[in-house]
């Protein structure tokens, strides 16, 4: 079962996430499904997640991922990688900058009926403002 939700998992953010595969979103997450990091003004369930994915994809048309590490044990799965892309559209209300972004990502899932049924999820934001220019690098301020 474990080999199983890290397929699925590894599908989700490959395929659904970042190609925005329609299958693909289906296939991996469960309609409710949890967020439990949720954006402001996000939506619930599945719907949601494509909502937080459409603004990552509108401001870095080009963003790429690897997936560097998988965990799973029981009906729990955690991935980390790296998101890469180029910010030339808008990002929740900034206007784009044209600069490139490495941004590490965490993902910690549950699984039901071989589904995500629970999203944890941590991205260094800070990290990804700074190299866009809207933060001050540290120290520089």
């Amino acid at each position: 079962m474990s080999e199983d939700n890290k397929a699925v998992a590894r599908r989700f953010i490959m395929d659904a996430f970042v190609k925005n595969d329609a299958a693909a979103w289906e296939e991996t997450v469960a309609e409710n499904v949890v967020d439990h990091n949720p954006m402001p003004d996000q939506k619930s369930g599945r719907a949601g997640i494509q909502q937080q994915a459409d603004g990552y994809r509108t401001a870095f048309p080009d963003m790429s991922t690897t997936l560097d590490h998988q965990v799973a044990e029981g009906d729990y799965v955690t991935q980390r990688g790296v998101a890469k892309g180029t910010h030339t559209g808008d990002l929740m209300g900034m206007p784009p900058t044209s600069r490139s972004a490495e941004v590490p990502w965490l993902d910690m899932y549950r699984f039901e009926d071989g589904k995500i049924a629970e999203v944890w999820h941590v991205e260094d934001i800070a990290g990804m403002l700074i190299q866009l220019g809207f933060l001050p690098e540290p120290g520089s301020a």
